[in-house]
């Protein structure tokens, strides 16, 4: 999981801006 991390973080910056705006709408 963590090689997958450092591997694409394209993908982890997109998962993180995801959960902070999905946590804000619920909020």
């Amino acid at each position: 999981m963590r090689s997958d991390r450092r591997e694409n973080p394209h993908s982890n910056n997109h998962s993180v801006s995801l959960t902070p705006r999905k946590h804000q709408l619920t909020g």
